[in-house]
């Protein structure tokens, strides 16, 4: 992500920190802006979380949810990595 997309996603997670509970949506649209696929579990621990208060969760489950929220915003994008002349050969569906 370049500079301007990461100060959007520092200031989208802020704005949550201050709502007070988890939004699933906050977390998409990152995620659509970084590219990042997110390991599966992640994630659906966040959708299970979306909309649960902050003041609702267990403190084991307080003091977790940064590193995974960190764990699935960093997730690698797929990225395909063709040979030259293999593009084309990929791209065939004969």
């Amino acid at each position: 992500m370049d500079e301007i997309q990461i100060l959007a996603a520092r200031a989208a997670l802020k704005k949550m920190s201050q709502d007070g509970y988890v939004s699933i949506c906050t977390i998409d649209n990152i995620l659509k802006m970084s590219g990042g696929v997110p390991n599966e579990r992640d994630y659906q621990v966040l959708r299970t979380l979306h909309c649960v208060s902050f003041r609702e969760m267990q403190p084991e489950l307080l003091r977790g949810l940064p590193l995974l929220i960190q764990r699935v915003l960093e997730s690698p994008g797929i990225e395909f990595c063709f040979e030259p002349n293999e593009r084309m050969k990929a791209l065939k569906f004969s």
